[in-house]
């Protein structure tokens, strides 16, 4: 749900299962010590601010087509992501 792992410094990666269709509002925000995650390929919706501040990740984020909504600041200050490909 919304802030369900919010401010974790020490989590440096992230597998999110493939059955996951949601991320909620500020789900990740602040996780500053995150390097590298997967966006499950059957995600529908990515909320709010949902990987606000992960300013560690590094690399691409792969948005898959079956998103339908990216609300506002979904990657905001994700300032060390090189690519965001929305499919």
């Amino acid at each position: 749900g919304s802030y369900a792992f919010q401010n974790l410094d020490d989590v440096k990666t992230v597998s999110i299962p493939e059955s996951v269709k949601y991320i909620y509002s500020y789900a990740f925000s602040g996780c500053t010590g995150i390097v590298s995650m997967n966006i499950p390929s059957r995600l529908e919706t990515l909320g709010s601010y949902a990987f606000s501040d992960c300013r560690s990740w590094e690399g691409t984020a792969v948005v898959p087509g079956t998103v339908s909504y990216v609300s506002e600041g979904a990657f905001n200050y994700c300032q060390s992501l090189e690519e965001i490909v929305l499919s």
